[in-house]
């Protein structure tokens, strides 16, 4: 019995010294900051408020996804975002509108007045097609006038940049540049003009 007691106790205390965990995998992180031009001197700002960016469930995780032929999403080993896509989005699309003369507010908006209201859902965020040779972005967006709280723009607009060298990064970020000139393309020549 004192040797049961013994051998328990003396596995106790060496229990500590041994480790059988196994060590995380090395995960490297990227954002996806698009490089802005200076600020632009704005007489009369317009301003817009950004609605929080909505995402189907698959797309609320820092992973980053790769979708395949068959329909079948798996996560890219050993790479993530910094952030969830629709917050990496919705912050690229803030700079990108106070580059442009726009003041932007994000939701709670708290009675502040506003000229547009922004809203928008993240429709795809992924690597397709066979060996991870495509990105696809797609986003829906509606735009609507605050005072007549009715939509006067709503589109999807989607870009799929190929993967050269295996840069699925700089892929990613060239069809989120594309994606979030193209909004605005749509909305500045007709909206945004500053009076």
């Amino acid at each position: 019995m004192k040797r049961i007691l013994i051998f328990s106790g003396l596995s106790m205390i060496l229990a500590g010294c041994f480790s059988l965990k196994t060590p995380l995998p090395y995960v490297e992180y990227y954002d996806l900051d698009i490089p802005q031009s200076k600020y632009k001197q704005c007489q009369k700002p317009v301003s817009i408020a950004i609605a929080n960016i909505q995402s189907a469930p698959i797309y609320n995780t820092t992973e980053i996804l790769s979708k395949k032929q068959d329909g079948s999403v798996k996560s890219l080993p050993n790479l993530g975002w910094v952030d969830l896509p629709k917050n990496l989005i919705k912050k690229n699309l803030i700079k990108t509108l106070n580059h442009s003369c726009v003041k932007t507010l994000v939701a709670p908006f708290g009675g502040v007045k506003y000229d547009y209201l922004l809203k928008a859902e993240l429709l795809n965020f992924e690597v397709v097609s066979k060996d991870n040779k495509e990105v696809w972005v797609a986003l829906f967006y509606e735009f609507s006038r605050a005072d007549e709280f009715q939509i006067i723009q709503s589109n999807v607009i989607e870009k799929r940049v190929k993967v050269k060298n295996n840069q699925i990064i700089e892929a990613f970020s060239q069809a989120l540049d594309d994606v979030i000139g193209s909004l605005m393309n749509a909305i500045e020549s007709k909206y945004l003009k500053n009076k």
